[in-house]
């Protein structure tokens, strides 16, 4: 244990690198393993639990632990890769304890857990849960923040082998930066009854990807614990092939219920994949691939490309289709590979340089036929028309990837050289800073915890409060708030001078009127400067759009020029119109002036008449 970090809060260890005596990364942090104990004694640590390179989860003793440090825990190198397995004793830190809600033993009060601290005890490498860090209060609407403590692990109640209903807010935002992947990696090796506490608290966009990630089993189990109105918007927000496959796992009641609370536009998409076969073109495609007109330009096609919710495997070209561009399109035409867009200038009509060399594939292809379309032409995304001519979709790599692993893929392991290569290239590089990892001074203190907005004000939205005081402030500048505080005025002095004694609550000289008025005033100041603030932050914000607007516009403007300069010289060698009519008018005049001199010469020897011999 580093000597300036006696105790450690688990929230900093979540996602560290893990290294062996040499600096190769052995792998990251993804839990820590506790054993919950009778008596008074404090729950145990046993090990943390490590992602590996290949995505395998493993238990590593706290043991063979022998630096905890900000940034990074250091191993003895001994390793063993077997795959973890939680026992029916044991309880996972982060998964389980975090956003725990228990009770504190000497008020009985409720309280929320939002870190644990670890200690290694004296003399041992055997790690206890020292202290708690909890917060007092639950949250409401307005999502206030009660007082935050760090208590010992015996003056909290609440933690034993039975799982109690837990929130899941702190455990979400450890997996911000993760990708979807992993993120469903990680739910996958939760409890059930967690795992689905956490897709619960995870929003639909996010949800929606993670689903896309996890096994049939998990899909179908989380789908199954959610209200069928949120159910409905997560298939929305999933791409429509994966909505699809995970529909078609459900039984036929709960899949036409969930149908009939999509969208409409969106349930059709999915109905008409259901109708393919599984394991062919129809099945595999998505119905959303980047539809462009024969109008459209180079310009337009990059900014569709651009848009960042596209998959790269999507991205990598469009299909120029006549209208209607929403799919089942209108006749297509052919495919623009995105090298090419990146080749032709923007104004460049899309229609113009299609591949129409590549054969569309028919719904009803075999999924060997599409693998092999795809490895022969080195595509990454291929187009389905039918019988008519019309796009349906494209099959994307990742897809067809998708249904030739094996089933259960996503619950195993990566295997083979490539996983090794992958290790072998991630040691390298660890190696090659991880001397000077070890060496670099902590940056975070570990024995402090790490509390999500420590407020005492409840959370708000800025900018819904910045529209709402604009509004007042602008009410306070118009005629109608003048007249309604006069009649308010008139009232109030009225009703105060001649009403009856015992119903007037402000007689003269009127200290209420005058401390309401006084803090009328009081507030319309801010109020005022706040609503100036927010239209300069507008006009700073128009003034730079329109500077790069402006930017924009001179860039093709020089582009134009060059473009327009370039013609001009390329077409100083043509021949113009001008110039052909006037070779041919001084042809036409020579031809007569020769005509007129032939025609002299002749009159002339016709009056000399002819020659005698």
């Amino acid at each position: 244990m580093a000597a300036g970090a006696p105790r450690v809060f688990v929230s900093h260890l979540a996602g560290v690198p893990v290294f062996d005596p040499n600096g190769d990364q052995v792998g990251r942090v993804r839990d820590l393993v506790a054993m919950l104990r009778v008596g008074p004694r404090p729950p145990r640590i046993l090990g943390l639990v490590v992602e590996v390179i290949s995505r395998r989860r493993i238990f590593l003793p706290m043991t063979r632990v022998t630096g905890v440090e900000s940034g990074q825990v250091i191993t003895t190198g001994v390793v063993n890769m077997r795959r973890f397995e939680q026992r029916p004793t044991e309880r996972l830190v982060l998964g389980e304890f975090l956003d725990r809600r228990v009770r504190l033993v000497e008020t009985e009060e409720e309280v929320t857990v939002l870190d644990v601290a670890i200690q290694q005890l004296p003399a041992r490498r055997d790690w206890e849960i020292d202290k708690y860090f909890v917060r007092k209060g639950r949250g409401g609407a307005l999502r206030r923040k009660g007082e935050t403590l760090t208590v010992e692990w015996s003056a909290v109640s609440g933690f034993s082998l039975e799982e109690h209903g837990q929130g899941a807010e702190n455990l979400v935002a450890t997996f911000e930066r993760l990708r979807p992947a992993d993120v469903a990696n990680a739910l996958h090796h939760l409890s059930p009854k967690r795992r689905v506490e956490v897709a619960a608290a995870l929003d639909d966009d996010r949800l929606a990807d993670v689903l896309e990630e996890l096994p049939e089993d998990d899909q179908v189990e989380i789908l199954g614990k959610l209200k069928e109105e949120r159910a409905a918007d997560v298939l929305e927000a999933m791409d429509p092939d994966d909505a699809a496959d995970l529909l078609s796992e459900l039984p036929e009641e709960d899949k036409e219920r969930l149908l009939t609370l999509m969208r409409p536009d969106d349930a059709a998409d999915v109905r008409r994949l259901m109708s393919y076969e599984e394991r062919t073109a129809g099945g595999l495609m998505t119905t959303e691939p980047i539809v462009l007109r024969p109008d459209a330009t180079v310009a337009d096609a990059l900014a569709r490309v651009r848009q960042q919710d596209l998959s790269p495997a999507l991205a990598a070209q469009v299909y120029v289709c006549r209208s209607p561009d929403e799919t089942p399109t209108g006749k297509y035409l052919g495919t623009v590979h995105f090298q090419r867009l990146l080749r032709d200038p923007p104004f460049t009509l899309v229609s113009s340089i299609v591949d129409s060399d590549l054969v569309p594939l028919p719904p009803d292809t075999p999924l060997p036929t599409v693998t092999s379309y795809l490895a022969a032409y080195n595509l990454v995304s291929a187009p389905v028309v039918d019988e008519s001519g019309s796009l349906l979709g494209a099959v994307t790599v990742d897809d067809v990837l998708d249904h030739l692993l094996p089933e259960d893929w996503r619950e195993t392991d990566f295997h083979g050289e490539g996983a090794s290569a992958m290790a072998g290239e991630e040691r390298s590089k660890a190696s090659s800073t991880g001397a000077s990892g070890l060496m670099r001074p902590p940056r975070t203190r570990l024995d402090q915890p790490k509390a999500p907005g420590l407020k005492l004000l409840p959370e708000y939205d800025p900018e819904a409060f910045g529209r709402f005081s604009e509004r007042i402030a602008r009410f306070l500048g118009t005629g109608r708030f003048i007249v309604w505080m006069t009649l308010i005025i008139i009232v109030w002095v009225a009703w105060n001078v001649w009403a009856p004694k015992e119903l007037r609550w402000d007689e003269y000289p009127f200290i209420f009127l005058t401390l309401m008025l006084s803090l009328q005033a009081s507030y319309a100041a801010p109020l005022i400067l706040l609503a100036q603030n927010r239209q300069d932050d507008r006009d700073r914000v128009t003034h730079e759009q329109d500077r790069k607007q402006n930017e924009r516009s001179i860039a093709d403007t020089e582009y134009l020029s060059r473009e327009i300069a370039a013609l001009r010289m390329g077409l100083g060698e043509v021949a113009t119109r001008d110039w052909i009519r006037s070779e041919l008018q001084d042809l036409v005049r020579d031809m007569e002036e020769r005509r007129i001199v032939r025609t002299s010469e002749s009159d002339e020897g016709d009056r000399r008449g002819p020659t005698r011999p």
